[in-house]
């Protein structure tokens, strides 16, 4: 049975798509609700010729609802997420205290007003990357819960009756409002953050299937064609070195070289270490892609982290360019069961990059790499986490995502296989880690997350 389709729904999402931008989405819709809403309003109000001034709001919100439609069409998601948080409560809360036009049955009604506003902030403000907004917003949607009443006593014209009787009635008048509010936001905000927190995970995973996949195709591909190219490559080997014993030999017969002759010979010398050169680079490919192949290991030992990064961040120290600095954070105590050469080649990937980033910049001066090392507690098995950052050059948002693909570079050509980082990935995972990379406001960082060991 196929499935059903909705072509229309893309129509009145303009374009949106549920799957990759929700909150856009629910803010489109959320403006048709709201349109919706108060047309009817509107209507009713018509219907009983009762055109107060302060009911043109009403209309106000229609218009503003149909402009965010518009503004979402171009694309201005921003802007309408702060309109639809900060116009609804000044129409609708603040407009009638300010004209001095409250009813009795403002009272009834206006408390809960923020309890139903607060709804939105929740379906439009992702509650990780927008955190702060979301909280700031249901804080002062809280604040006018909890002082409306008051606010409109103060403002209320003296011929509304019912003042006095919220006066008598004052701490449930304030009690449900409160009760309701803090239920409600407190449940949705679980309940969103959860969520949220499960489709990061689920994005995670996905992400590392689908390069183990890579890693799985790439490792069965890898041994055929390690054999295959390997023996061409003995073959080309031999033929280039028996070619520069005959070279040798026939200088011997000559008892002078003229300037041509001269000429051709330091030709051939160039054009012999070129084609030694390719063949040491080949060689040096096919010995990544065996490492892929049937990666040969010995058995995990328990290593203290500090001590396994030495050698690597003296090597590393020893190269950064003249007024540039590696900065170490270490942890002292942190103990990783590992197979200690691989992982130390891992760590060498990763900081090999970073030095060539920083050495890519015109600039040099003031670059830095620094090494974090600590027990993250975050999660329910011990984790170590190790964090490399950089302040080289930013990765392009259409790269990031393939800088764990084999092969995959954005040097230039005949500089770097591509399979560093590759490898890297390989040995983490080997480790039962994982290896993520992201851009910073001014540089890359790469985290490794490795089992917590112990003696």
């Amino acid at each position: 049975m196929s499935p059903i389709r909705w072509p229309s729904y893309t129509k009145f999402s303009l374009g949106y798509r549920f799957e990759e931008e929700k909150e856009t989405v629910a803010l489109v819709f959320i403006q048709y609700f709201i349109a919706f809403l108060f047309i009817l309003v509107v209507i009713l109000i018509h219907l009983q010729e009762d055109l107060l001034p302060i009911t043109y709001r009403y209309h106000a919100m229609v218009g503003i609802s149909l402009l965010s439609l518009l503004f979402l069409r171009f694309g201005w998601t921003g802007l309408v997420k702060v309109i639809t948080l900060v116009v609804p409560p000044v129409a609708l809360l603040l407009l009638p205290l300010v004209c001095g036009m409250v009813q009795d049955e403002f009272f009834f009604w206006f408390p809960y007003v923020p309890i139903a506003l607060s709804l939105i902030a929740h379906f439009i403000l992702h509650p990780l990357r927008n955190r702060a907004a979301l909280i700031t917003t249901i804080s002062i949607y809280f604040l006018l819960v909890l002082g409306l009443d008051d606010l409109m006593i103060h403002c209320s014209p003296p011929e509304v009756q019912i003042i006095e009787i919220v006066r008598a009635n004052i701490f449930y008048y304030n009690l449900i409002p409160i009760f309701i509010f803090a239920f409600v936001n407190l449940g949705l905000g679980l309940l969103f953050r959860q969520n949220a927190r499960y489709e990061e995970i689920m994005k995670t995973q996905q992400q590392e299937l689908a390069q183990a996949e890579k890693m799985a195709s790439l490792g069965t591909l890898s041994a055929g064609i390690a054999h295959e190219i390997n023996n061409p490559l003995n073959f080309i080997s031999g033929s280039l070195h028996a070619l520069n014993t005959l070279k040798g030999e026939y200088l011997k017969t000559q008892q002078t070289v003229t300037p041509q002759q001269q000429r051709l010979i330091d030709q051939m010398e160039r054009i012999m270490n070129s084609s030694f050169e390719g063949v040491h680079r080949a060689s040096e490919i096919i010995s990544s892609l065996k490492f892929f192949a049937s990666p040969v290991r010995e058995e995990k030992r328990i290593q203290d982290l500090e001590k396994l990064l030495y050698p690597v961040l003296l090597d590393i120290q020893s190269r950064l360019p003249e007024n540039s600095q590696l900065v170490k954070k270490i942890e002292p105590g942190l103990l990783i069961r590992c197979y200690e050469e691989p992982l130390q080649q891992a760590f060498t990937n990763i900081l090999e990059n970073a030095l060539e980033a920083i050495e890519s910049k015109d600039t040099k001066e003031n670059e830095w790499i620094e090494i974090n090392a600590e027990k993250d507690t975050k999660n329910r098995i011990p984790l170590v986490r190790i964090s490399f950052t950089n302040s080289g050059p930013v990765i392009p948002e259409d790269e990031i995502n393939q800088v764990f693909d084999p092969f995959f570079t954005s040097k230039e050509a005949g500089w770097g296989s591509g399979l560093g980082m590759t490898i890297s990935y390989l040995i983490i995972s080997e480790h039962q880690g994982t290896i993520r990379i992201r851009n910073l406001d001014s540089g890359v960082k790469v985290d490794v997350f490795l089992p917590l060991g112990s003696r």
